[in-house]
């Protein structure tokens, strides 16, 4: 199974790579800066709080990754 990290994640096209990697069986792993509230996160998708910017948590969510897609 492929990981792939989704930067954007919670956006509206990130959103959609989300929801369609999760369909195709992979695990998807959501990056943003702001972890959206339990009832708008795709399940079977891991979200990780960071910001590319700033640095921050960026070594926690690509631990691990093979492929990045940026909407």
């Amino acid at each position: 199974m492929v990981l792939i990290a989704v930067v954007g994640g919670t956006g509206l096209a990130g959103r959609a790579v989300v929801h369609h990697a999760v369909s195709a069986g992979h695990q998807v792993r959501s990056l943003s800066r702001h972890l959206p509230a339990a009832e708008q996160q795709i399940a079977g998708a891991e979200y990780v709080q960071a910001d590319l910017r700033a640095g921050t948590g960026v070594t926690t969510a690509f631990a691990g990754w093979r492929l990045s897609l940026t909407p």
